[in-house]
């Protein structure tokens, strides 16, 4: 990388990309294990919905880093819940 070129992560980081984020990518499938009747576990991947956003959980510094084995960024589906759904 040239001189005064930015990293994607740094890139990120200065359009707000940071630990603790809320944000939301139209179209954007996630991946996760369910647990079935039998106990058995299935793998299910599904976009998310409306009422879904996700939440970057990756530090800034792996956002940033250089480093091969930090490629992506990780994230956890937050979901808006009526008042009184559990």
């Amino acid at each position: 990388m040239a001189e005064g070129d930015k990293s994607l992560g740094e890139t990120l980081l200065e359009l707000g990309w940071h630990q603790g984020v809320l944000f939301k990518v139209k179209g954007i499938k996630f991946t996760y294990n369910r647990l079935l009747d039998n106990g058995d576990f299935t793998i299910v991947s599904e976009e998310l919905n409306e009422n879904q956003s996700l939440i970057l959980i990756s530090q800034d510094c792996d956002i940033t880093s250089s480093l091969p084995k930090e490629t992506l960024v990780d994230a956890l589906i937050c979901e808006l819940w009526e008042k009184n759904k559990l």
